[in-house]
């Protein structure tokens, strides 16, 4: 039986930002290693971008935190509003800035909004 990998864009940040929210009372990348069944360092190196990630264990992956295949392959903000953030909130969390504004994290005057969503 041949094993495929796979190249996930920024795995090693998504896994970043699922353990630093505590998704699924995930907290460490060793309690994930274990709930993987794989090694620490194979964890590491999937993290790290030397390593690609074997299907079986993506499949696990994507079973443990209940988010849909296309969604890890989308881009760093997509995948965090999946998690319900803001992509404030994933900058913050994961310590990178995220081009493009997000006006419902930053406005915070109601009648500010209110003009903004009037239809003339």
């Amino acid at each position: 039986m041949s094993v495929h990998n796979l190249n996930v864009p920024q795995i090693g940040l998504k896994l970043d930002l699922l353990l630093r929210t505590g998704k699924q009372g995930i907290k460490t990348a060793s309690a994930l290693s274990k709930r993987l069944n794989i090694a620490p360092d194979h964890l590491s190196r999937i993290k790290n971008g030397t390593r690609s990630i074997p299907d079986e264990v993506f499949l696990e992956l994507t079973n443990i935190y209940q988010i849909e295949q296309k969604i890890w392959f989308e881009n760093l903000e997509v995948f965090g509003q999946s998690l319900g953030l803001s992509s404030q909130e994933v900058s913050k969390i994961i310590g990178i800035r995220i081009p493009g504004i997000d006006f419902s994290s930053r406005i915070t005057d109601k009648r500010m909004i209110k003009d903004i969503h009037r239809t003339y």
